[in-house]
């Protein structure tokens, strides 16, 4: 069996470090609402803090230091333990390809069998 799952605030708290690093680099809290639906952020926020938040989730560094959503490790060595095959589909970019891989491996090891990136473009 192959289970896939997404990245982004399903393994990893990506809004949670997104609105912390963005209040850190610019001092102001225009995101605390944002909404984890990437398409959505510029009706929510405006155009011009959507691009400084993407600014942000581009910079490799930055995807490095997100942290797993908690029970995710637990959960995904759960159904691996299980013969489960386990990929990762998600809309990062190239990009953030290498960052994203090394994310993984960090957090989940041989856990994840691959990384399916399917960007919005």
């Amino acid at each position: 069996m192959i289970i896939a799952v997404d990245c982004d605030d399903v393994l990893a708290d990506s809004i949670s470090m997104l609105k912390k690093t963005y209040f850190e680099k610019f001092g102001r809290n225009d995101v605390e609402n944002l909404v984890p639906v990437f398409q959505r952020w510029e009706e929510e926020v405006g155009f011009d803090i959507k691009k400084r938040l993407m600014e942000i989730f581009l910079d490799p560094k930055f995807i490095l230091s997100i942290q797993p959503i908690k029970g995710a490790i637990e959960g995904i060595k759960a159904l691996s333990n299980q013969d489960i095959e386990i990929i990762i589909v998600t809309s990062r970019g190239s990009h953030v390809k290498e960052a994203t891989k090394e994310w993984t491996q960090k957090y989940f090891g041989s856990a994840i069998k691959d990384i399916i990136h399917q960007p919005y473009d």
